[in-house]
Formats: structure tokens, sequence, C-alpha cells
């Protein structure tokens, strides 16, 4: 359960639900302060520092690449990672059980002066491991990069039954799913540890299968062993959805993290009796104002969906609210642009076209900063048309081009003459998409690639600000990574994998 301490009391609503239809949670905030697993600095007479941005693993100044291929059936997962090396580039594989590589991602432990390679670890998430006898519990693995030896070394597994991750496995909870950490573009004097956010989609409540859950800890070190500590749990109750209202919601299939705020999806959420209409949950950790350092500001958890009166669009059966989010940075600003995917929309009659609702939200306040809006296909400034099994906004991310931060959209499903869900991605606001036939992209399009399934969450820590993208079910889902094409002024690469079934490119980071 999340935890906001006594500190405040105040109770208010953070958006009320339509007049005329019937909310299926009351959602309120309360204003507190909860001091959310942050590790203390080194002592006062150091002066420790992480000298790379985040996910530059082998400390050459650059963000290096990771990409998951979680297999399936036969098919054993795997990580590749591509160190840039300062020039000399090498490329390391981790290999695993099945659903080893379903998601990646990175994390920050750092305690004390001389913790370099703990300033940025690989996480990689394994939701399909059995633990303790139970299949698909999950697990999350860690690595940190050993400059010396010129590899990956794993530092712990984590599951839900590791100590102060509160929590117990639980079959099929798939705990792993989803990871998210906080992370820096540039270098941080003073660093601390970060929490480490992980989703467990098919968690079970009490009378409530599959409702979800998000686990939260920082990691240390003890006795040369990887240790969770300042565990917390996210469910549906803490925004107010208890008992049969919060089955199959699975909070937790989609993450994201900057700043102090956390989204959190739950695609499958019943809001209004309509099954699957989904939502997200916002969670913040405390934000801290220079003149005011002794008052953090934070405010309980609050839950998004379409119901609600400043969010454009209407709460429907199947429109999977929340199966992508992504938090889009706003220079200067704690602020930060939440943007949603719903690819199960219906538009026009259409099934599944697909949508992206994109509003602010600021950690200091109690309501959104503006309203939601609302884009799909056929909307200015997007590409292509609304048509039925596009699933517009599957993955969504954002690229910084033209001198600001714009939104990336995948859509899997787009059909290109006779191939079918051979798939698309395009930047809202420049009416550009692309697809493995255009001309500035390698490849061919053929039934079932699904480009644009997936996109790399953390664009902003890269070198050219702008996300990979993801084609998974290239030649019978052997997989492939498209990289350089939403980079201004980059060379557009593809990279292929080896293995049939493997799902390269299934997950991506940064």
């Amino acid at each position: 359960m999340w935890r906001p301490s006594q500190a405040g009391g105040s109770t208010m609503i953070w958006a009320g639900a339509r007049p005329g239809r019937a909310a299926a949670v009351a959602v309120t905030t309360t204003v507190g302060v909860l001091l959310a697993g942050v590790l203390a600095a080194a002592p006062a007479s150091a002066e420790p520092e992480c000298l790379g941005a985040s996910s530059d693993f082998d400390r050459d100044g650059s963000a290096d690449t990771v990409v998951g291929a979680p297999g399936g059936g036969s098919v054993r997962g795997s990580v590749t990672v591509h160190l840039s090396g300062g020039g000399d580039p090498r490329t390391v594989v981790l290999r695993g059980p099945v659903g080893f590589g379903t998601s990646v991602g990175q994390v920050r432990s750092y305690e004390r002066e001389g913790d370099d390679e703990f300033c940025t670890q690989l996480v990689v998430g394994s939701p399909e491991e059995t633990v303790n006898g139970m299949p698909r519990a999950g697990a999350v693995h860690v690595y940190s990069y050993d400059s010396t030896v010129e590899e990956f070394q794993l530092r712990g597994r984590v599951t839900a039954d590791s100590e102060s991750v509160l929590g117990v496995p639980q079959t099929g909870a798939r705990f792993g799913a989803t990871v998210a950490s906080a992370s820096f573009a540039e270098e941080t004097i003073d660093p601390v540890s970060e929490l480490l956010w992980v989703g467990s989609p098919g968690h079970d409540l009490t009378g409530a299968p599959d409702a979800g859950r998000v686990t939260s800890f920082v990691l240390t070190s003890g006795d040369g062993e990887l240790l969770a500590t300042g565990g917390d749990v996210l469910d549906l109750p803490d925004v107010g959805v208890r008992g049969s209202a919060a089955a199959g919601a699975r909070l937790g299939s989609a993450l994201s993290v900057r700043g102090t705020v956390l989204a959190a999806g739950a695609p499958g959420l019943r809001v209004g009796g309509d099954a699957g209409a989904g939502g997200v949950v916002l969670a913040f950790t405390p934000l801290v104002f220079p003149d005011e350092p002794e008052d953090p500001v934070q405010h309980a958890p609050v839950l998004v969906h379409q119901d609600l009166a400043r969010v454009a669009g209407v709460a429907e059966a199947g429109d999977a609210f929340g199966a992508a989010v992504h938090l889009v940075p706003v220079r200067n600003d704690p602020a930060v642009d939440l943007v949603v995917g719903s690819p199960g929309e219906d538009l026009g009659g259409r099934a599944d076209a697909g949508m992206v609702s994109v509003g602010r939200v600021h950690p200091a306040l109690s309501t959104p900063a503006g309203d939601f809006r609302s884009v799909h296909q056929g909307t200015p400034g997007s590409a292509g048309n609304v048509e039925a099994g596009d699933r517009f906004g599957s993955a969504v991310s954002s690229a910084y081009l033209r001198w600001t931060w714009r939104v990336v959209v995948g859509v899997p499903g787009e059909d290109v003459g006779s191939a079918r869900d051979t798939g698309m991605v395009q930047v809202l606001g420049t009416d550009q998409g692309w697809h493995q036939g255009s001309p500035e992209v390698p490849g061919g399009n053929e039934t079932g690639d699904r480009m644009g399934a997936t996109l790399g969450g953390d664009p902003g820590v890269r070198d050219g600000l702008a996300p990979d993208v993801g084609v998974p079910g290239e030649d019978a889902a052997t997989g492939a990574v498209i990289t350089g094409l939403l980079e201004e002024g980059a060379v557009v690469d593809r990279e292929r994998g080896t293995t049939a079934g493997a799902r390269f490119g299934q997950a991506l980071a940064p």
C-alpha cells in the first residue's frame, strides 16, 4: 500500500466524473510528505559524482543501447547491449530463460564515493521465471559493468519475496513485466540511489485477479550482496479502486518515470461498468523547492481515465487507455507532459483504430496543469488515416526535433499495400510518418512485422535525443530494431535479430 505521511491532511478531488455518468471510483488526493526510498548521500567530507548520463554503462560519455529479445516457446530470452566504447564499440549479449528481456532499463544505486559502476546499472525483467515453484511469478536481474574485464557482472536477482520487497510471489503475477527508474542526462554531483519501479500486471488482490501492482525499492550493498531497501507497493486501492472493480485492471502493464513523477498504466481497468476502458495511476516522490528545502511537497497517488472532465474522450469497453505511457520533459520546469496510448479506441465505427491523449501534470499541484487533448490518425499534424486495427498508440515516446520535444507514436497494426500489420511510426505535429517502404527506412513491408510496437522510452539521455524503433515481428518474429530514424541528420540503420521467435526489439532502452 502506498503510504503518504500523516503530515498535512486536507483531501481534495483531482478531477471529477462527467455529469450523468457514474465514475468507477472516487478519486482523491491527500497532501502529504513521503520519503520514498531515497538513500542518504555520501558524507559531507567527500564530493561524490556520477560523471555520465544514465545508461552509459561503460562510462565513456555516451548512453549505450539495450535490446531485449524475450523469446517464447522453446526460444530462450536474451539481452543485447551495444557499448559505444569511446569510439571502439563492442557488443555484449546476456542470456536467460524464456521471458528474460521482456523489459530493460537502468537504475542508480550510488551510496558512497567510488561507486562509479553503480551510477547506472542494467536492469532486466524476466517475468516468466518460476519462483518457489510458482510459474510466471517473475524476477528482475541487476547487472553492473566491470570496465576492467569489459563484462556485465550479475549483482543479484530480485523477486517479490526478496528482503524488504513488500509482497509475495504469485503464480502468473509476472513481476518484472515492466521496469523504470529516474534517469539523468548529464553528470550529477552528490548522487543518491533512485527508486526502481517494477510492474506485476498479473498480481492478484483479494477478490480481484490480475488487478496488478507496482513495487518500488532502492538497491544497496550489504556484505557484498545486492539488497533491496525502502520497499513499497502501489495498488489500485490506493486510488480508491477496491474489490472486484480492480479485477483485470493489470496495473503496471506500462511504466514511465520523469523527475518526481511515475505513470503506471492499468489498461484493463473497469470504468463506469466498461471493462478494459483503462486508466493511469500517477504517483509522486517528494518535490523539493530550492528556497524551501525543509518543506517538500508531495501528493498521494491519483487516477486518470477518460471519464474525467478534463480528459478528452469517453471511457469505453476495450479502449485500453494506459496500454502505453510516457512522460515528456518540460524545459526548466518540474512539470511533465503525460502521454497515454489507447490502442483499443474505436473511431467512427473502426474498431481498434487507436488514440493518444496528452496532458500536463505538475508534481506540486493537486489538479492537472491543463486539459488532456486527444490525437489520432486524421488529426491535423498526424500521419495516415483512421483504419480498423491500426492500434495507434500501442507505444509512445518522444524526440527532440526542431527545437522542441515532440510525441512519437507507434502504429504496429498499420497496413501498407497488401502487407497487413506491417506497422509504422510517426511524430505528432509534423505530419510525418515512416514505414519500412519509406525511402529513408531500410528493409521492406511484410505482414506481421509490427514496426512501432515498441519504442525506446528514455530518449533524453541519448546523444540524438530520439528513441530507437522496434520491429519485433520481423521475419517470423526474429525481430529487428531501426536506429537513427527519428534523429535529425542521423544515418538510419537496421539491426536484425538472429533467431526466429526471439522477438528481438520487444524491449528497448534508453
